[in-house]
């Protein structure tokens, strides 16, 4: 099944991109390397050269998330 990206508002200020992995009452978990997904255009190239291949995991405490936007769902 594959997973959307979206984006987490959290903290008021700060916002996070990437794959939704897992969320629960707890914890919301990304999955971080959207390189690959991206359209980058020009700087795809760039980005190959200097973006590591491994994903990186982000944990955001619940409590912390104010919303998660729904940005694109991968087919």
């Amino acid at each position: 099944m594959p997973l959307p990206i979206c984006c987490v508002h959290h903290n008021g200020k700060f916002k996070s991109i990437g794959l939704l992995y897992f969320e629960n009452e707890r914890v919301v978990i990304l999955l971080n390397n959207l390189t690959n997904k991206a359209d980058l255009g020009p700087i795809m190239d760039i980005c190959n050269d200097y973006v590591e291949p491994e994903a990186s995991i982000m944990i955001i405490p619940r409590d912390q998330v104010m919303t998660i936007e729904i940005l694109q769902k991968i087919e």
